[in-house]
């Protein structure tokens, strides 16, 4: 429902107060309402029934026939012996007789004292109002009430880059089409889109809050905060601060509303902090789950101009939430870099058809630096460097592949729900693993043969995984799997060791000595299940599933 900002001056609350009423032997209980509330001045007031539902009993107060506005006495009979009345204490008010009077007047309580007021509506239909006014004798305005009446959130206007400035224009960054220092153009104007944002109303005010977004202040620099009481003050200019809150609010906003859809509301229910102007102005963007918000930085292009960078963090968010503090392990971070890239790529392809394979099309791709890329063509284990995003583009690679078989509802409901399951110190063929086992909850494994054969393409073998390894251990080992998915582990120490492979009863399955460089594991003809690769120094946890 559309709202709009409500006057500051506000008719004031009347007094309030509750008795019980016992039934006049001589009268009704209307009448012994009466003369308990106004004695020996009854007379001077009466009663006008307003509704009824058979319990309760509502009645307007009128003063020598004039309407009391917010005046009412209101019945609850429970019994024939008793009832309770609600009604204003008028015990301590002087009631003067009105020097005017006229169809529309009524008594209206200022606080002090009850004055003569005329009532009048005032109603447009563009843009949308709806007020009663109470006017003086001598035509001045005394109250004004809105009665638009409006849910705990408001739609207003607003303009965003949808997605970007580049994919919305279609024209490689460059030339007209730059950063330029947070400046504002006619082309990068052309570039805006109109959108509705539907927002909080809350103190007579719009602010950037939803049930799962709070824009503020949460580190520096300091910015001034988009709220206001006109509807109309979030259409922005690019060069002014309250354009990233917005476009950061709703690019966020209709992506919730998308994860909503899909039945993943349960996830991230909260209230996440965003402040679209953070990190002491760097050129970057970041979640942190100790101090719980989300910001954006100005560095350059401002981050929160950026959709792709915008749901990149997001689904740093969104992973915590489903396995909080799971990000640990160099792999394990590598691939949540490949998941946030590929959710943040999937937005754009969503949105625009322009460079469908480059990610952050406005904030990267630029003399700032270079963006990256949805498709690779490295593999793993042997491509991986040991730098988060590039190894996270091999994991990203496969899921983009993935998209366009599986549809991107039903991989997004596939790889969120998997998210439930990404510990630390996972790896790759772990976290494939765990997306086929919720395609076969979900669709009951329809998904499972375009899962497999995407994540085989880029080396990622789901069948036979390594669950989990100690960090301080994988700076002497490491184990990885070759292209038919036997594994294989690294000895980085320099000197000989001995290994035994043992299953969970403790029995010794293999003894093998691991010599510096890099060696099978001898797993062939073990039956499914955990085993566990035991060294002088430490234990590493080895999971093998349907060997071949």
């Amino acid at each position: 429902m559309l709202s709009f900002p409500a006057f500051s001056q506000q008719l004031p609350e009347i007094p309030l107060r509750f008795s019980i009423v016992k039934k006049s032997v001589h009268g009704s209980w209307e009448h012994a309402a009466m003369l308990q509330l106004f004695g020996k001045n009854a007379t001077k007031f009466q009663l006008h029934p307003v509704s009824s539902s058979g319990v309760f009993r509502t009645y307007g107060i009128c003063f020598h026939g004039i309407t009391m506005h917010n005046a009412f006495l209101i019945a609850i009979e429970k019994n024939q012996e008793s009832t309770e009345i609600l009604a204003p204490d008028f015990s301590r008010i002087n009631f003067p007789l009105p020097a005017f009077t006229s169809a529309g007047t009524r008594m209206v309580y200022d606080g002090e004292s009850w004055l003569p007021l005329l009532m009048e509506t005032e109603t447009s239909l563009s843009p949308p109002a709806a007020h009663r006014i109470f006017l003086d004798e001598n035509g001045r305005l005394k109250f004004r009430e809105d009665w638009l009446l409006r849910f705990s959130d408001s739609s207003v206007k607003a303009r965003v880059f949808r997605p970007d400035p580049v994919s919305r224009l279609q024209i490689p960054y460059g030339g007209l089409l730059r950063d330029r220092g947070d400046s504002s153009s006619s082309l990068l104007r052309q570039a805006m889109d109109s959108v509705n944002i539907r927002i909080a109303f809350s103190d007579d005010s719009f602010r950037l809050r939803s049930p799962y977004l709070q824009f503020g202040e949460y580190s520096p620099p300091a910015r001034p905060l988009s709220v206001s009481s006109d509807a109309s003050a979030f259409v922005f200019d690019r060069n002014e601060p309250g354009f990233e809150e917005v476009n950061a609010f709703w690019h966020l906003s209709r992506f919730r509303e998308f994860l909503d859809s899909l039945g993943l509301d349960s996830l991230a229910r909260f209230t996440l902090q965003v402040d679209a102007h953070g990190l002491d102005g760097a050129d970057q963007s970041a979640y942190s789950p100790l101090q719980e918000f989300m910001a954006f930085g100005d560095g350059n292009v401002d981050d929160a101009e950026d959709a792709a960078v915008i749901l990149h963090e997001y689904g740093h968010v969104l992973a915590h939430a489903a396995f909080p503090f799971g990000n640990s392990g160099q792999e394990r971070r590598a691939l949540e870099e490949g998941i946030c890239d590929y959710i943040a790529g999937s937005y754009l392809r969503a949105n625009s058809s322009y460079l469908p394979d480059r990610l952050f099309r406005w904030d990267g791709n630029n003399e700032f630096w270079a963006g990256r890329s949805l498709v690779s063509s490295r593999n793993y284990p042997g491509d991986l460097t040991g730098s988060l995003y590039a190894d996270g583009e091999i994991f990203c690679s496969a899921l983009s592949a993935m998209e366009a078989a599986t549809g991107r509802q039903a991989l997004h409901h596939i790889l969120f729900t998997a998210m439930y399951g990404l510990g630390p110190n996972l790896t790759m063929p772990a976290a494939a693993r765990q997306m086929l086992l919720a395609d076969s909850a979900l669709y009951q494994g329809q998904h499972g043969s375009v899962i497999r054969s995407r994540f085989l393409q880029r080396g990622i073998d789901p069948d036979l995984v390594v669950v989990s390894a100690s960090p301080a251990y994988q700076q002497d080992f490491s184990l990885f799997y070759g292209e038919n998915g036997r594994p294989f582990l690294r000895n980085n120490s320099g000197r000989s060791s001995l290994i035994e492979l043992m299953d969970v009863q403790g029995r010794s399955r293999a003894r093998f000595s691991a010599e510096s460089g890099v060696q099978e594991v001898p797993v062939k003809g073990l039956p499914a299940g955990l085993y566990f690769l035991k060294t002088e120094q430490q234990t590493l946890r080895l999971l093998v599933q349907n060997p071949r």
